[in-house]
C-alpha cells in the first residue's frame, strides 16, 4: 500500500510541476533536444570552417616553398659525367696568358661533345660568345645564385636567352672554344654576380 501511494504521489508531482512552470513535459523535452541539436550543428559547422582554413594555409605554404630554393650545396655537383678535374678554383699559372691569375671556376675535362647538364633549375640569362670563355651559357637560379658553363662546342637545341631549364637538362656540349687548350667545361658558381669557390 505504501509503495502504491508513493507512486501515485510521484505521478501527481511530475504532472503538476510542468503546469506550474507554464509548459508541458513534452515541450520541455522538445526544447532540450532542439537546443542541444543546434549546439552540435553549430559545433560541426565551426569545426569544418577551421579545417578548411588550415588546409588552404598548408597548401599555400607548400606551393610557396615548392622546389624554388637553390642553395650552394645544390650547385656543388659536376655538370658532366665521367670527367677529370684539371683545374680548381683559386690562383694558378694560366697556360695561355703565362701569368698567375685567379681561376674563377672548376675545369672538368672529358670527351669532345659530351653533354653538359644544368646543375639546377633556372632561367637562361646569357647564351653566346663571352671573350675567353668561348660559347657560354649562364643560368640564373634565384636572386642569389647563377651558374656559368663555358668553352662549349655548341649549344643544345631550344636553349636560348629567357629559356626555362630543368635540373640535369642538357644545355650544350663540351668543346674548347675561347681560351682553352683541351676539351673541357669551365663551371662557375656566382653569388650576387661574383664567382665563388664551389668546392
Amino acid at each position: 500500500m505504501e509503495v502504491k501511494s508513493i507512486m501515485k504521489k510521484s505521478k501527481i508531482l511530475f504532472g503538476i510541476f510542468p503546469l506550474i512552470m507554464g509548459v508541458s513535459l513534452s515541450s520541455c523535452e522538445h526544447y532540450v533536444y532542439t537546443h542541444s541539436g543546434a549546439n552540435r550543428q553549430h559545433s560541426r559547422t565551426r569545426s569544418r570552417k577551421t579545417t578548411r582554413h588550415t588546409t588552404k594555409h598548408t597548401t599555400r605554404s607548400t606551393r610557396s616553398s615548392g622546389n624554388s630554393y637553390v642553395g650552394l650545396r645544390t650547385l656543388k655537383v659536376a655538370p658532366v659525367d665521367h670527367y677529370v678535374i684539371t683545374s680548381k678554383y683559386g690562383y694558378r699559372y694560366h697556360p695561355i696568358k703565362h701569368k698567375r691569375i685567379l681561376h674563377t671556376g672548376v675545369d672538368y675535362a672529358t670527351k669532345h661533345n659530351t653533354p653538359i647538364h644544368a646543375t639546377a633549375p633556372g632561367v637562361v640569362t646569357f647564351r653566346g660568345t663571352k671573350r675567353g670563355y668561348g660559347y657560354t651559357v649562364i643560368i640564373k637560379h634565384n636572386h642569389t645564385y647563377s651558374t656559368l658553363y663555358a668553352h662549349m662546342d655548341h649549344f643544345a637545341r631550344g636553349v636560348r636567352k629567357g629559356s626555362h631549364v630543368r635540373s640535369h637538362q642538357v644545355i650544350g656540349y663540351v668543346g674548347k672554344t675561347g681560351a682553352a687548350t683541351g676539351y673541357h667545361v669551365h663551371y662557375e658558381i656566382q653569388k650576387n654576380g661574383k664567382p665563388i669557390n664551389p668546392r
